[in-house]
C-alpha cells in the first residue's frame, strides 16, 4: 500500500496562512520503500489570501539558522530554488498521487495532524484537493494511540523543513506499522 506524506511550512496557523515550503515523500507502508525522495516545493509568496501573523514570524526568528534558510530559501541567489505558484504545487502533488497508483490503487495522504497541513493546502488551492478528500489519514492520531510515548519515531535531520519533516513523520508511521503487525492483515492494512 503506497502512501504520501505532507507536511507544511507557514507564516501563521490559520487554515488562510501564507505557505513558505510544501514538503512531501512517499513510500511503501508494507515494506518500507520510499518511492518518492523528499521533496521541497518553496511556494511564490503571491498568495492573495496569504495570511502573515507576527507571532508566527517571530517564532520563525527563534528556529535555527539552518531551518530558517531552508523554510525562507535564504541562500546564496544562484543557489536559490525555483519557486512555484500555488498551481503548480498542486500538479506536482497530483502527478504524485497519480504516479503511485491515485484513488484506485488505495493511494493515502497523510500529515500531521492532518487538520492542520491540509485545510490550509485545501484554502492555498480554492478549496481543491489533488486527492480524494476520503483518502486523507491522520499520523498524530495513530502515533498517540499506538507510540504515545514516542519510542518508534525517528530522528529528524533538519526540523521545520517540510521535505524533511515529512521523511521522519513517513519513517514514523511505517516503524508504528511494523510495530503493530496487527494492522497488517492479508497484505492489506485495514482502517488505515
Amino acid at each position: 500500500m503506497n502512501a504520501i506524506m505532507i507536511d507544511i511550512e507557514t507564516l501563521s496557523l490559520k487554515p488562510t496562512a501564507l505557505v513558505t515550503q510544501i514538503g512531501f515523500c512517499a513510500a511503501n507502508l508494507i515494506t518500507g520503500e520510499h518511492l518518492i525522495a523528499p521533496t521541497n516545493l518553496w511556494v511564490s509568496a503571491v498568495q492573495p489570501r496569504g495570511v502573515i501573523d507576527l507571532d508566527t514570524v517571530r517564532w520563525w526568528m527563534l528556529q535555527s539558522e539552518e531551518a530558517r534558510k531552508a523554510v525562507f530559501d535564504l541562500g546564496p541567489k544562484e543557489s536559490r530554488q525555483r519557486e512555484h505558484t500555488p498551481d503548480e504545487a498542486f500538479v506536482e502533488l497530483r502527478e504524485a498521487f497519480d504516479y503511485l497508483g491515485g484513488k484506485d490503487a488505495g493511494v493515502t495522504v497523510w500529515a500531521s495532524p492532518v487538520g492542520f497541513d491540509l485545510p490550509i493546502l485545501t484554502n492555498l488551492w480554492d478549496g481543491q484537493k489533488p486527492w480524494p478528500y476520503n483518502h486523507e489519514r491522520d499520523l498524530m492520531t495513530l502515533y498517540k494511540m499506538l507510540d504515545p510515548r514516542g519510542l518508534l519515531k525517528p530522528a529528524n535531520a533538519l526540523e521545520h523543513d517540510a521535505a524533511s519533516d515529512a521523511k521522519a513523520q513517513m519513517d514514523n508511521l511505517i516503524a508504528i506499522i511494523k510495530a503493530n503487525p496487527t494492522l497488517i492483515q492479508q497484505g492489506e492494512i485495514h482502517g488505515l
